[in-house]
């Protein structure tokens, strides 16, 4: 829903400036994806959860920073950007099918590393983009699209780092990575089956 939600509000402009809808599509989107990752959150032991924001935040800050600043203006270089993209695309595709068939965690850390520097790439190209002064500029009205596309960003880097980060985890310590309290072995003394009970009892009689 989430996705569509954005789609709508990317390209409908009258959505964007209309107050209140544009406040409230925004604050739906934002609680659809939340509620969509959430389960991430859950999985993961805090230790994880932590190294993982710090592999998020200090990169896209940094990013941010350089896109901001750089005399190059990466919106002129559109076509070349979404032909690198796709070629990375076409790479983490195969790396993470390769992964999924073979089990091989290079091919993981591949995928993730292909996506990690494209988005990377894109954050430099929407800071420009909202900072301004470039070829390709938002306008001071689209602040809440900026927000939006600078949040889907931070979402798509974490979810990728959480999960290397999860892999990594259990490589080390030979143990899935959960929150404190939370159990994921068999339950010990399981109930016996109330047909075996029966069954019992029949031949009693």
């Amino acid at each position: 829903m989430s996705l569509i939600l954005m789609t709508v509000f990317v390209f409908v402009e009258g959505i964007r400036i209309a107050i209140p809808l544009n406040w409230l599509l925004t604050f739906i989107i934002l609680e659809a994806v939340v509620i969509g990752t959430s389960r991430l959150l859950v999985m993961t032991c805090y230790g994880v959860m932590l190294a993982s924001l710090i592999f998020v935040f200090v990169p896209m800050i940094i990013c941010i920073v350089v896109g901001s600043l750089i005399k190059h203006d990466f919106t002129l270089d559109v076509i070349i950007l979404f032909v690198l993209s796709f070629v990375f695309f076409v790479g983490a595709v195969y790396f993470v099918t390769f992964y999924v068939i073979a089990h091989v965690k290079l091919a993981f850390y591949l995928y993730a590393a292909l996506v990690y520097i494209i988005v990377c790439i894109f954050i430099m190209y929407h800071a420009q983009t909202i900072n301004g002064n470039r070829y390709a500029e938002m306008r001071t009205t689209d602040y809440l699209l900026a927000a939006l596309i600078l949040f889907v960003d931070f979402l798509v880097l974490y979810m990728v780092i959480t999960h290397v980060m999860l892999i990594a985890w259990e490589g080390i310590t030979k143990s899935p990575c959960t929150r404190t309290g939370r159990k994921d072995g068999p339950v010990a003394n399981p109930t016996p089956p109330v047909v075996a009970s029966t069954e019992a009892e029949d031949d009693d009689y």
